[in-house]
């Protein structure tokens, strides 16, 4: 039996915002449903949900659709800058066994 997953409610925005940018912006370019769920190999029923903000759909598939119509994801990431500060961070975080003493 399949698990019920719950999301956030700020989730739920996000994917309807999302499936409505992809529609309108489809809806501008007149492309069909058919069209579109052709040339990013999906089906059509699979668009149907994007585009209605289901949370059911693989995040590569809403990822294509977005940028077959030109839709940036990410405008304001810049990856080099992304890449350096991960660098800076450690790969893993171990606890330390020693108590810490921040009575000051």
């Amino acid at each position: 039996m399949k698990r019920e997953r719950h999301y956030s409610p700020e989730t739920h925005r996000a994917l309807s915002v999302l499936g409505k940018l992809i529609a309108a912006e489809r809806r501008r370019q007149r492309r069909t449903q058919v069209d579109l769920a052709g040339r990013a190999g999906i089906s059509l029923p699979t668009l149907s949900k994007i585009e209605r903000g289901s949370a059911s759909s693989e995040i590569g598939s809403v990822f294509e659709l977005a940028t077959i119509l030109g839709i940036r994801l990410f405008p304001d990431v810049d990856d080099v800058r992304l890449d350096q500060r991960l660098a800076l961070t450690p790969s893993s975080v171990r606890n330390s066994l020693a108590p810490v003493d921040d009575d000051f």
